[in-house]
C-alpha cells in the first residue's frame, strides 16, 4: 500500500518548496517505508509506500514512461494479480520495454507469462494494464486502490478509487492547476486560502448518526473533493467530469453465476418458489465466496489481526481467517474490546457489555487465534480528541470508539501485523437480515402465506406467542408504510440542543439527502427496494475509506474488511430478498452456513446485542475533576489559530454551550447521556473551525 500526492500545473513551473510542502505531512502523520517521487516543470507526484507485502519492496512508483509522456503513480494492494499476469501475458505486454527505472526486476524470456507471481509488484501491474488498456483497465482490477495517470500529450489528469472507495483521494482544481493527495493536509498546506464548505458543516451538525457527512463527494473544505466508489474523474485544464466505471447492480445475472442455476430455475425464484435445495445453493455458494474474499485480504509477508467482537460480522471473519492461516501454520491475533470498570446494571439482560467469553469460545475452535483483550489502558475517550482530529483532518463523530480502534491497530503493528481484518460493513452484506426487514419486505407485497411461515417459525425460536408478534407486527408496518408512502420526514429537526436557530436559514437539507442517496428515513424496516441504498450507499461508504486509509498509514497496517467485498456486494444485490432470514432466522447467510466455525452462543441467541464500550461514561465521570477544566479549555479558541482565513458564518449557540459546561456538577454529566455526547460533537466542531 502507499499514500500518493501531486500537483499539475498546465501554465507554470512547479514551485521549488511544493514538493517538500506536500511531502512533509505524511512524514509526522503516517508509518511509511519508503518515499518516492518523479517531477518535471510542470508535473510532480510522490508516492510514499508501505511494505504490506513481498511485492511492495520492490515498488516502482511513481512511473515516468518518458516515451509515452505519461506519468503515473498508485496506492493499491490487488487481490487479482494472477488473472492480470495472465491477461497481459496473452495480450504480449512486457514489463521491460514500457516501464523506466526497473532493471532490478528480471523476466524469463522478457515476458509476464513465465514471471512468478511474486516478481510483479502490484502497481507495475496497474501501469502495465493502463498501457493496454487505458482508464478502462478499472474495470479489471481488483482490490483497494486509488490511481492517478496524467497523459502529457492529452494534457488530461485521470483520478480514480476502487469499488468501494476503500482508499481515498482529495483532489482540488483550481485555475490552471489541480493537486490531489490522500491526505487532507498537503493540499491546505499548498492552498492557505481554503475555505470552510458550510453545507458539509451544517450536515455534520445536523444529520443524525456517526456519519459527518452526507454527499459522498464533499469536505469541509470549499472546492476540495473526494473520488466516489467505483469512478474516476477526468481532469483537464477547462474542467472536471466524473465517470461511474463500477455498480454492484450491472449484471443481474451474478447471483445465478454464484449458483449455478438455470435460467429454469432462475425463474422460479424470481416467483418466490424456493425449496430446501435453493437454500442449500445460496448458502454453500455464499460460504464459498465469503471465504474467497477472506483469503484475498490476507495476502502479506507479516502477520495477521483482526480486530473481533463476538458479533457475527468480525466474528465470521476472523472464523473464516483463522481456517484459512491454521492451513498455512500461522496464527491470528485477535483484539477485543473489554471494559475496565464493571459496567452499570441494564435491565435488558440480553445486552453482552463483555465479549470475553463468546471470544474464547470463538478461540477455543480455532487454536491459532491469539486473543489480546484491551481496554485503551483505562483511559477514558475525551483525552483522544485533539488527537483524534489530527488524525480524521475533519469534525468526526466516532468519540467513543476511535481510541480504541488506534489502540488496536498499534498493539497489531507492535506484533508483526501488516494486515488487520475488520468487518464493519457486514450489516449490510454477510449479516444482513433482522427480522423485521424481511417480514416487512412480504407484508408490503402482499406475500402472506411466506410472511406467516417467516414470522411462526420466528416466534416459536425466540419463544414468543405468535399472537403478540402478529399484532404487533401489523402496527408496526401500517405504520412503516404510511412512512413510506410520504417518502420519509419532510422537515428535518436537528436533534443537537447547542445548535443555533438560524441553523437551517439557506440550508437545502432535502437536496443534500437526495445527493447523498440518503433515504429521508427513520425507525422503519428495510425492504428490497430501499436494501440497495443501504447494500451500496456512497457516502458511507468515502466516510469508512477515510477512515480506514488515515488509520491504516497511522499505524503502519492496512486495514481489509472482506464484507465490503464487491464480489460480497454482487451476490447480496441479487440475493432473493426473504434468503436473508430464511424461515425465520435473522441474519441466515450467517447463522444458518457457519455451525461448524462459531459456537453456539454467537449462533443461536437470536437477541443477544454486544455493547461496546459500555463504560465510557463512568471513565469520564471518573476522571471528571481533571476532566472539566481540560473540557472548558478544548472550548477556549483564544490562542487557537483557525486553519483558514475564513470562518463559517454563526451555527453554534454559544450561550447553551457555556451554560451547560458550567451547569454540570463536580461528579460529571448526569444520565441525559446523548446530550452530552452533542456537546463532544459541538466541541469537535468549534475546534476544527478554530472559533
Amino acid at each position: 500500500m502507499s499514500a500518493i500526492w501531486g500537483y499539475l500545473s498546465y501554465t507554470n513551473a512547479i514551485p521549488a518548496e511544493l514538493p517538500s510542502l506536500m511531502e512533509a505531512p505524511y512524514h509526522t502523520k503516517c508509518s511509511i517505508d519508503r518515499y518516492e517521487a518523479q517531477q518535471n516543470g510542470f508535473l510532480h507526484m510522490g508516492c510514499g509506500i508501505q511494505y504490506i507485502t513481498q511485492e511492495a519492496q520492490r515498488e516502482v512508483l511513481p512511473v515516468f514512461d518518458a516515451g509515452n509522456g505519461i506519468f503515473f503513480t498508485a496506492d493499491c494492494i490487488l487481490d487479482n494479480r494472477k488473472e492480470l499476469i495472465s491477461l497481459l501475458s496473452a495480450a504480449g505486454i512486457a514489463p521491460s520495454d514500457v516501464l523506466t527505472g526497473i532493471a532490478d526486476i528480471t523476466f524469463s524470456n522478457n515476458t509476464l507469462a513465465t514471471a512468478t507471481d511474486t516478481a510483479l509488484p502490484d502497481g507495475t501491474l496497474m501501469y502495465l494494464a493502463y498501457k493496454k488498456w487505458g482508464i478502462d483497465c478499472l474495470s479489471r482490477f481488483r482490490g483497494l486502490f486509488s490511481m492517478a495517470v496524467y497523459d502529457a500529450k492529452a494534457r488530461t489528469l485521470f483520478l480514480a478509487a476502487d469499488q468501494t472507495a476503500s482508499r481515498c483521494l482529495y483532489y482540488y482544481k483550481t485555475g490552471d492547476s489541480v493537486c490531489f493527495s490522500t491526505l487532507l493536509e498537503p493540499i491546505r498546506k499548498i492552498f492557505p486560502s481554503l475555505t470552510f464548505n458550510e453545507l458539509y458543516l451544517k450536515d455534520y451538525l445536523t444529520a443524525p448518526g456517526l456519519m459527518p457527512n452526507i454527499v459522498p463527494t464533499e469536505t469541509p473544505y470549499t472546492g476540495v473533493y473526494k473520488i466516489n466508489p467505483g469512478c474516476y474523474v477526468k481532469i483537464t485544464q477547462s474542467g472536471v467530469t466524473e465517470h461511474v466505471y463500477y455498480s454492484p447492480f450491472d449484471d443481474v445475472k451474478r447471483c445465478q453465476m454464484y449458483t449455478k442455476k438455470t435460467p429454469q430455475q432462475s425463474a422460479k425464484h424470481s416467483a418466490g418458489l424456493f425449496s430446501r435445495h435453493s437454500a442449500k445453493a445460496y448458502g454453500k455458494a455464499f460460504r464459498a465466496l465469503y471465504t474467497d474474499c477472506v483469503k484475498d485480504a490476507l495476502r502479506t509477508d507479516g502477520e495477521v489481526g483482526i480486530s473481533m467482537s463476538s458479533g457475527l460480522d468480525s466474528a465470521s471473519v476472523g472464523a473464516l481467517a483463522a481456517t484459512l492461516l491454521r492451513e498455512k501454520g500461522k496464527p491470528l491475533y485477535s483484539y477485543t474490546y473489554v471494559p475496565c470498570i464493571t459496567p452499570e446494571p441494564d435491565k435488558n439482560k440480553d445486552n453482552v457489555h463483555d465479549e470475553t467469553d463468546a471470544v474464547l469460545k470463538i478461540a477455543e475452535m480455532h487454536p491459532n487465534i491469539k486473543t489480546r483483550f484491551l481496554n485503551n489502558e483505562g483511559k477514558n475517550c475525551l483525552e483522544f480528541l485533539p488527537q483524534g482530529l489530527d488524525f480524521m483532518e475533519i469534525p468526526y463523530k466516532a468519540i467513543i470508539n476511535l481510541p480504541n480502534l488506534c489502540e488496536v491497530y498499534g498493539n497489531a503493528r507492535k506484533e508483526g501485523c501488516r494486515v488487520v481484518l475488520t468487518g464493519q460493513t457486514g450489516n449490510a452484506t454477510v449479516s444482513h437480515g433482522y427480522i423485521d426487514d424481511v417480514l416487512f419486505d412480504d407484508y408490503r407485497r402482499g406475500h402472506f402465506p411466506r410472511f406467516l411461515s417467516c414470522l411462526n417459525n420466528h416466534s416459536r425460536k425466540v419463544k414468543l406467542s405468535r399472537k403478540k408478534e402478529l399484532q404487533a407486527c401489523i402496527r408496526y408496518f401500517r405504520h412503516a408504510k404510511k412512512v413510506y408512502a410520504a417518502e420519509g420526514i419532510r422537515e428535518l429537526t436537528p436533534d443537537n440542543p447547542f445548535l443555533d436557530d438560524t441553523i437551517l436559514e439557506g440550508y437545502p437539507y432535502p437536496e443534500r439527502y437526495a445527493r447523498g442517496e440518503l433515504p429521508f428515513l427513520t425507525s422503519v424496516p428495510i425492504d428490497r427496494t430501499l436494501y440497495p441504498l443501504f447494500l451500496y450507499n456512497k457516502a458511507t461508504l468515502t466516510y469508512l475509506g477515510e477512515l480506514d486509509t488515515k488509520l491504516g498509514l497511522a499505524a503502519g497496517v492496512v486495514l481489509r474488511d472482506p464484507t465490503r467485498d464487491p464480489r460480497l456486494l454482487e451476490f447480496c444485490a441479487e440475493l432473493p430478498y426473504h434468503m436473508f432470514a430464511y424461515r425465520g432466522t435473522p441474519r441466515w447467510l450467517i447463522r444458518g452456513n457457519f455451525s461448524d466455525l462459531l459456537p453456539a452462543c454467537v449462533l443461536d441467541n437470536f437477541m443477544r446485542y454486544g455493547v461496546q464500550n459500555s463504560d465510557w461514561m463512568q471513565r469520564i465521570r471518573r476522571d471528571w475533576a481533571t476532566l472539566c477544566p481540560k473540557l472548558i479549555t478544548f472550548f477556549d479558541f483564544s490562542e487557537q489559530n483557525a486553519p483558514q482565513k475564513a470562518a463559517p458564518s454563526d451555527m453554534i449557540d454559544r450561550k447553551k454551550v457555556d451554560d451547560y459546561l458550567h451547569s454540570l456538577t463536580d461528579t460529571g454529566p448526569d444520565n441525559d447521556v446523548f446530550r452530552f455526547e452533542c456537546l463532544i460533537f459541538t466541541a469537535l466542531f468549534l475546534r476544527f473551525t478554530g472559533r
